[in-house]
């Protein structure tokens, strides 16, 4: 029996098999899952190896982050001497470069979510043929789980946080008359 939902497959096989069981036939019935738990077994196992290349790829992107507000900091040492001059706090000069951070994380997470989630809908809406004798199904099932996308997306933005607050207390730390001394060079 083919359905066209193979997340309810289960639910069905149980049916089917408590109906036949009420009837007095002897007649099992066995799910392609049940059939084939090595298949999901390795599902998961790439599900997780996804997740952990994920968090690493994301993580560089973090890194990215904060060697760019390091340089940032780095370049506007002038700036940011006027301002502690004027008497910015060191929490002032902290949140612009946090809120910096954040925003350059924010854009890349938004635009990355949105390439991936267009993909994800063209992939869909198009799907990838499979050889249905090798594969059992005769196409590349997309599921796309809005919890996994607010998963990532959190992540994200933690990891941005996290990545400029060195950047953000070294800018913080800097005291107002090095930005001053300093020579530009061309």
């Amino acid at each position: 029996m083919r359905l066209t939902d193979m997340d309810v497959a289960d639910a069905v096989a149980a049916r089917l098999q408590s109906r036949f069981e009420s009837n007095g036939q002897n007649i099992r019935v066995v799910t392609w899952s049940a059939l084939n738990p090595q298949v999901f077994q390795n599902l998961q196992f790439h599900k997780i190896v996804i997740w952990v290349l994920l968090f690493f790829l994301i993580t560089v992107a973090a890194f990215g982050v904060l060697s760019a507000l390091y340089m940032l900091v780095l370049d506007k040492r002038r700036e940011i001497s006027i301002l502690k001059a004027l008497g910015a706090s060191d929490h002032a000069v902290a949140r612009v470069f946090i809120f910096a951070g954040v925003i350059i994380g924010s854009l890349g997470m938004v635009f990355g979510q949105g390439i991936g989630m267009l993909m994800s809908f063209v992939l869909r809406a198009y799907s990838f043929p499979l050889d249905p004798e090798v594969y059992i199904i005769n196409r590349l099932p997309v599921s796309i789980q809005f919890t996994n996308i607010a998963m990532i997306s959190l992540t994200t933005v933690i990891l941005c946080i996290l990545a400029t607050l060195f950047p953000a207390l070294k800018a913080a730390r800097a005291r107002p008359v090095e930005g001053f001394l300093e020579k530009k060079s061309l």
